[in-house]
């Protein structure tokens, strides 16, 4: 796990990865994750979602309505942003489709950390890689 928000009714959600390997020629595959336990600890429900978004979950911050905000490095290198409804469904009145990537180069990008500000917008921070120097990179982002 790389991170970890409270949701306001106390829920406890981590982000990271999750990887299954099989041993047979297909590899390994992995997915982001969103790990939800109750405020007790007990693990609940988790919330998978595909590689080709991002690789894993880098940051998650939990806005004030309870929506769940992941941040990761894309498969591409792009910054990558899910936003998700209390349930887990992608929230689709962000970004049409509750997923938003940024990009600041064409080399990898690196996600540090998300925050919220007080007017409610996403403010996501990292840095991307250029040819011969890493640049910091800071995205902020309409809730």
């Amino acid at each position: 796990m790389n991170d970890l928000a409270i949701q306001p009714d106390g829920t406890i959600r981590a982000g990271g990865g999750t990887q299954a390997c099989g041993g047979g020629p297909g590899g390994c595959d992995s997915w982001n994750t969103i790990f939800r336990f109750s405020s007790e600890g007990t693990a609940l429900v988790s919330l998978y979602g595909s590689w080709t978004v991002m690789y894993e979950v880098d940051a998650i911050a939990v806005q004030d309505d309870g929506k769940i905000i992941a941040v990761g490095a894309s498969g591409d290198g792009r910054f990558a942003l899910v936003r998700r409804r209390v349930g887990g469904a992608l929230d689709k009145t962000f970004a049409a489709d509750g997923i938003r990537f940024s990009r600041f180069n064409r080399n990898s990008g690196f996600v540090a950390g998300v925050a919220l500000q007080a007017n409610g917008r996403i403010v996501v921070a990292g840095r991307a890689e250029g040819a011969i120097h890493s640049k910091f990179a800071l995205a902020r982002y309409l809730a």
